[in-house]
């Protein structure tokens, strides 16, 4: 089990143990009911009231601001190259490399081919750097702090 695996289980047991109650994360309501499963211990369960799908356990702001910072990695996703590499990908608008999205940027373009971006969980910025390279006003966001400020500082995204 990797640490980032043991870290979620640890929180999914504490979680069960400490009975955390199952309402909303957005209006409170307790009417909720679940509409999956998966492992047989993580619910997505849907709010009665608002409509709102979230995952139970509900984790907490401070649980995922320690999540985020360190704990989690997804491999080259996560994983912030060195700047040689970087700078390879780079001069070559990210064609070819490990994190090339122009077939994304293509799909994008073809639906809405110009205008303002939010890239939500921007991880280190390479999706919002090419998408900025096609001409969209790119805003990255990104709750982790080391690549946020990778993005920042080498991406020019955030």
């Amino acid at each position: 089990m990797t640490r980032e695996q043991l870290s979620f289980f640890k929180f999914l047991l504490t979680s069960y143990l400490k009975g955390q109650p199952d309402d909303c994360p957005y209006c409170g309501s307790a009417d909720t009911h679940t509409v999956a499963r998966r492992r047989g211990i993580i619910l997505l369960k849907r709010c009665g009231r608002c409509g709102l799908l979230f995952r139970y356990p509900k984790e907490t702001i401070e649980y995922n601001q320690e999540y985020y910072q360190d704990d989690y990695d997804e491999g080259i996703t996560t994983q912030m190259p060195p700047l040689d590499i970087l700078n390879e990908w780079k001069q070559k608008g990210f064609k070819g490399s490990p994190r090339d999205f122009s077939t994304q940027v293509s799909i994008v373009q073809t639906i809405v081919p110009s205008g303002k971006l939010l890239d939500f969980g921007a991880s280190w910025g390479y999706a919002s750097y090419q998408f900025a390279l096609a001409g969209y006003d790119v805003v990255g966001y990104e709750v982790s702090t080391p690549c946020a400020r990778y993005a920042k500082e080498h991406l020019s995204t955030f």
